[in-house]
Protein backbone atom coordinates (compact mmCIF):
# COMPACT_ATOMS: atom_id res chain seq x y z
CA UNK A 1 0.00 0.00 0.00
CA UNK A 2 1.30 3.51 -1.05
CA UNK A 3 0.95 6.40 1.15
CA UNK A 4 0.23 9.85 -0.04
CA UNK A 5 -0.52 12.05 3.24
CA UNK A 6 -1.80 15.59 1.99
CA UNK A 7 -1.68 18.71 3.74
CA UNK A 8 -4.32 20.77 3.02
CA UNK A 9 -3.15 23.89 1.09
CA UNK A 10 -5.13 27.27 0.82
CA UNK A 11 -7.25 27.44 -2.60
CA UNK A 12 -6.13 29.49 -5.13
CA UNK A 13 -5.46 30.18 -8.67
CA UNK A 14 -1.62 29.35 -8.65
CA UNK A 15 -2.88 25.56 -6.32
CA UNK A 16 -5.53 24.35 -8.85
CA UNK A 17 -3.65 24.80 -11.79
CA UNK A 18 -4.25 21.57 -13.66
CA UNK A 19 -7.21 20.56 -11.33
CA UNK A 20 -9.70 23.88 -11.93
CA UNK A 21 -10.83 27.37 -11.42
CA UNK A 22 -10.37 29.28 -7.80
CA UNK A 23 -13.61 31.14 -7.43
CA UNK A 24 -13.46 33.92 -4.89
CA UNK A 25 -14.42 37.30 -5.39
CA UNK A 26 -12.46 40.34 -6.90
CA UNK A 27 -12.97 43.93 -7.09
CA UNK A 28 -16.56 44.41 -7.46
CA UNK A 29 -18.37 45.17 -11.17
CA UNK A 30 -21.11 47.27 -9.52
CA UNK A 31 -20.80 48.58 -5.99
CA UNK A 32 -23.69 50.67 -4.00
CA UNK A 33 -24.48 51.59 -0.15
CA UNK A 34 -26.19 48.66 0.00
CA UNK A 35 -24.62 45.81 -1.63
CA UNK A 36 -21.36 44.80 -3.93
CA UNK A 37 -22.42 42.66 -7.40
CA UNK A 38 -19.20 40.64 -8.35
CA UNK A 39 -20.01 39.19 -11.78
CA UNK A 40 -18.63 36.29 -13.92
CA UNK A 41 -16.96 35.00 -11.09
CA UNK A 42 -16.68 31.84 -13.22
CA UNK A 43 -17.92 30.56 -16.38
CA UNK A 44 -19.10 26.83 -18.00
CA UNK A 45 -21.32 25.76 -19.98
CA UNK A 46 -24.21 23.25 -18.75
CA UNK A 47 -27.22 23.41 -20.85
CA UNK A 48 -29.54 22.97 -17.70
CA UNK A 49 -28.10 22.36 -14.84
CA UNK A 50 -28.59 21.05 -11.69
CA UNK A 51 -27.60 22.46 -7.84
CA UNK A 52 -27.47 20.04 -4.87
CA UNK A 53 -26.19 20.35 -1.68
CA UNK A 54 -24.02 18.55 -0.31
CA UNK A 55 -24.17 18.30 4.39
CA UNK A 56 -20.63 17.25 5.43
CA UNK A 57 -20.24 15.33 8.81
CA UNK A 58 -16.42 15.04 10.73
CA UNK A 59 -16.33 11.13 11.50
CA UNK A 60 -12.97 11.87 12.22
CA UNK A 61 -11.53 9.86 9.58
CA UNK A 62 -9.93 12.24 7.55
CA UNK A 63 -8.80 9.14 4.50
CA UNK A 64 -10.11 9.49 0.96
CA UNK A 65 -11.19 5.70 -0.02
CA UNK A 66 -13.06 6.85 -2.79
CA UNK A 67 -12.63 9.19 -5.65
CA UNK A 68 -15.62 9.94 -8.93
CA UNK A 69 -14.99 11.89 -11.99
CA UNK A 70 -16.70 13.60 -15.24
CA UNK A 71 -14.78 13.37 -18.22
CA UNK A 72 -17.01 15.96 -20.09
CA UNK A 73 -18.23 17.90 -17.01
CA UNK A 74 -16.96 20.69 -14.79
CA UNK A 75 -18.23 20.64 -11.44
CA UNK A 76 -18.64 23.96 -8.85
CA UNK A 77 -18.28 23.35 -4.83
CA UNK A 78 -19.41 26.42 -3.18
CA UNK A 79 -19.41 26.13 0.83
CA UNK A 80 -22.09 27.82 2.41
CA UNK A 81 -21.81 27.07 6.06
CA UNK A 82 -18.15 26.13 7.13
CA UNK A 83 -15.16 25.71 5.59
CA UNK A 84 -14.34 22.65 3.69
CA UNK A 85 -11.50 20.46 2.17
CA UNK A 86 -11.25 18.78 -1.34
CA UNK A 87 -8.90 15.93 -2.21
CA UNK A 88 -8.45 16.28 -6.00
CA UNK A 89 -6.36 14.04 -8.40
CA UNK A 90 -5.23 14.45 -12.11
CA UNK A 91 -4.78 11.87 -14.66
CA UNK A 92 -5.25 8.38 -13.59
CA UNK A 93 -4.84 8.99 -9.93
CA UNK A 94 -2.08 6.48 -9.38
CA UNK A 95 1.13 8.92 -8.08
CA UNK A 96 1.26 10.99 -5.35
CA UNK A 97 2.32 13.77 -7.48
CA UNK A 98 -1.33 13.43 -8.78
CA UNK A 99 -2.98 14.38 -5.36
CA UNK A 100 -3.94 17.56 -3.52
CA UNK A 101 -6.03 18.92 -0.59
CA UNK A 102 -7.04 22.56 -1.04
CA UNK A 103 -8.81 24.13 1.70
CA UNK A 104 -11.68 26.34 0.63
CA UNK A 105 -13.65 28.88 2.69
CA UNK A 106 -17.09 29.85 2.62
CA UNK A 107 -17.55 32.85 0.32
CA UNK A 108 -15.25 30.89 -2.07
CA UNK A 109 -15.47 27.78 -4.40
CA UNK A 110 -13.85 25.69 -6.51
CA UNK A 111 -14.65 24.99 -10.58
CA UNK A 112 -13.39 21.17 -10.93
CA UNK A 113 -12.22 20.28 -14.34
CA UNK A 114 -13.20 17.75 -16.73
CA UNK A 115 -11.71 14.60 -15.76
CA UNK A 116 -10.65 15.51 -12.43
CA UNK A 117 -10.57 13.23 -9.61
CA UNK A 118 -12.51 14.34 -6.41
CA UNK A 119 -15.48 13.57 -3.85
CA UNK A 120 -17.61 15.15 -1.28
CA UNK A 121 -15.57 17.61 0.00
CA UNK A 122 -14.47 16.63 4.37
CA UNK A 123 -14.24 19.50 6.95
CA UNK A 124 -12.22 19.85 10.24
CA UNK A 125 -15.45 21.59 11.98
CA UNK A 126 -17.98 19.29 13.40
CA UNK A 127 -20.26 20.16 10.41
CA UNK A 128 -20.66 21.90 6.65
CA UNK A 129 -23.05 22.45 3.73
CA UNK A 130 -21.70 23.39 -0.25
CA UNK A 131 -23.81 23.88 -3.19
CA UNK A 132 -22.74 21.44 -5.79
CA UNK A 133 -23.69 22.97 -9.48
CA UNK A 134 -22.99 20.62 -12.64
CA UNK A 135 -24.64 19.70 -16.08
CA UNK A 136 -28.03 18.47 -15.71
CA UNK A 137 -27.52 14.39 -15.62
CA UNK A 138 -23.94 14.73 -14.86
CA UNK A 139 -24.63 12.22 -11.83
CA UNK A 140 -26.26 9.47 -13.85
CA UNK A 141 -24.16 9.76 -17.34
CA UNK A 142 -20.91 11.30 -16.57
CA UNK A 143 -19.53 9.34 -13.13
CA UNK A 144 -16.66 7.05 -12.89
CA UNK A 145 -15.95 6.00 -9.55
CA UNK A 146 -12.55 4.09 -8.30
CA UNK A 147 -12.03 2.79 -4.89
CA UNK A 148 -8.09 3.87 -3.75
CA UNK A 149 -7.21 1.23 -1.40
CA UNK A 150 -7.97 -1.19 -4.99
CA UNK A 151 -5.24 0.49 -6.54
CA UNK A 152 -2.63 0.10 -3.69
CA UNK A 153 -3.14 3.89 -2.47
CA UNK A 154 -3.65 5.31 1.33
CA UNK A 155 -4.78 8.52 0.91
CA UNK A 156 -5.49 10.57 3.90
CA UNK A 157 -4.98 14.13 5.10
CA UNK A 158 -1.86 14.80 7.02
CA UNK A 159 -2.83 17.91 9.03
CA UNK A 160 -4.22 21.39 9.37
CA UNK A 161 -3.97 23.34 5.77
CA UNK A 162 -1.03 25.55 5.40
Amino acid sequence: MVKVPLTPRQASVENLKGFGEFIAPAAPNFSSKEFDWHQRLAVFKTGAAEIGLVCIRNTGCYEQRTLERHKRTKEAVLPVEGDVVMVLARGEASLKKDFAALYVPVGCGVLIGEGVWHLAPMCFSESAAAFIIYAEGTGENDKEVISLPERGLEVFLERMWQ
